[in-house]
């Protein structure tokens, strides 16, 4: 894992922190088989997991992968240096847990957003 300076966790943190009305992420569209692959390696790696111990429809932040919020907050930054993309504030953003993390977000749905910046692209 690359190091991340301080300034940049911090004010992410307080940016997702301090927002809220968010519940789901946004939907994206239907991850490629390609995209799905890449997603699935970028997470293994990052997690340093095999890929056939999970599954892109188990949370990130769940009992399988073991990420805490500045796990994905790392996880979403690496997807877009690899894909080139920027995702949009609102995956991260959400009310599914205390923090205001999406505590569901699953790889699939990672996948997917990926998918959907790099049709714009």
């Amino acid at each position: 894992m690359r190091p991340i300076p301080l300034l940049i966790v911090s004010a992410t943190l307080a940016l997702l922190v301090g927002c809220g009305g968010y519940s789901d992420p946004p939907a994206g569209v239907p991850a490629q088989v390609e995209t799905r692959a890449m997603v699935k390696q970028i997470i293994a790696r990052q997690f340093n997991v095999a890929e056939d111990t999970f599954s892109l429809a188990d949370p990130i932040m769940g009992k399988k992968l073991g990420a805490d919020e500045l796990d994905l907050v790392e996880l979403v930054m690496e997807l877009e240096d690899n894909f080139q993309i920027t995702l949009p504030d609102a995956v991260l953003i959400g009310s599914e847990s205390d923090s205001g993390f999406q505590a569901g977000l699953t790889g699939q749905q990672l996948a997917n957003l990926v998918e959907g910046e790099l049709q714009k692209n």
